[in-house]
């Protein structure tokens, strides 16, 4: 892969907040994988990452509004899956912007103390 074919991963403020309300042996596991799945081809449909189908309603920092959030993807990892990251891309810089990073507990999703439905 040649350098132009990278992608940067901006993380959001809330992205940010999000993990660190996530247990510290986590951590690693977690920059690690954004790393390997994200840094080259984030746009490749696998088992474990693609796009939502469906409409997610995330406020992201102050700047943002809902309407700015429009093909989000989704990255499913860890044990069982328990970790979603929801980010998207902006192909003009070569970044990946991480929005959310959630964890799956049953049937409901958490960031931080809040809860959301994919």
């Amino acid at each position: 892969m040649s350098p132009q074919d990278r992608y940067e991963i901006i993380y959001s403020e809330d992205s940010v907040k999000h993990v660190l309300r996530i247990d510290r042996r986590y951590w690693n596991l977690i920059r690690d994988t954004l790393r390997e799945q994200l840094t080259f081809q984030p746009n490749v449909r696998t088992r474990n990452r693609k796009p939502l189908e469906r409409s997610v309603v995330i406020t992201v920092d102050e700047d943002t509004s809902p309407s700015d959030l429009v093909d989000i993807w989704e990255l499913r990892f860890g044990v069982r899956n328990a970790f979603r990251v929801l980010y998207r891309l902006d192909f003009d810089v070569h970044q990946v912007q991480i929005l959310a990073v959630l964890i799956k507990v049953g049937n409901r999703y958490y960031a931080g103390d809040e809860e959301y439905e994919l």
